[in-house]
Parts: structure tokens; C-alpha cells; sequence
């Protein structure tokens, strides 16, 4: 229902986090990879975290989602892509 209704970042393998988890799950080789994946959120340079917004990308559009990093008055199609009080989840070393 919500694929249909905004696209595919609702859908299990075609939202952002699938896609870079696509491209870059090769580079985990032990446990510090793994953790560098985990906390990645470089949404104003990777073009998986483009999006149709104002300005053209979301923090939330990253494995580590940060969508306290949008700017408040930025315009997005749907509110999960725009600014909110909600931070990554923390990725603590073992």
C-alpha cells in the first residue's frame, strides 16, 4: 500500500538502505568494516540518498539515518524523508 503511494522507498529491496546495503555489504572483511557500514551516512554525497526534495538529498537516505540532519525548513514529498527528532541508532563495538 504505502510502495503505491510513495514509491519505492517503502519496498524491502529497492528503499536507499537496501541499495547502498547492495553495494557495499562487500566491503565488511571483519568487524571495524562492519561497524564503519553500520554508522555510514554521507547522504549529501551519495547519490542513493538523492531524493525529489529541497535541498536534493535526506539524512534519512543512509544505513546510520539521521533525519535530525535535514534542515527544518527543507521540503520533502513524504515527512519520514524531512526533518525530525530522530537520530541513528547507537552501533556500539562489541
Amino acid at each position: 500500500m504505502m510502495v503505491k503511494k510513495y514509491g519505492d522507498w517503502y519496498s524491502y529491496d529497492k528503499t536507499p538502505r537496501a541499495l547502498i546495503f547492495r553495494r557495499d555489504h562487500e566491503n565488511v572483511v571483519d568487524m571495524d568494516s562492519m561497524i564503519r557500514l553500520m554508522r555510514s551516512n554521507n547522504y549529501t554525497q551519495d547519490p542513493l540518498s538523492r531524493c525529489e526534495c529541497d535541498p536534493p538529498y535526506s539524512g534519512e537516505n543512509a544505513i546510520s539515518c539521521r533525519s535530525d540532519l535535514n534542515p527544518p525548513n527543507g521540503t520533502y514529498p513524504f515527512s519520514a524523508l524531512g526533518h525530525r527528532d530522530h537520530g541513528a541508532t547507537d552501533m556500539k563495538e562489541r
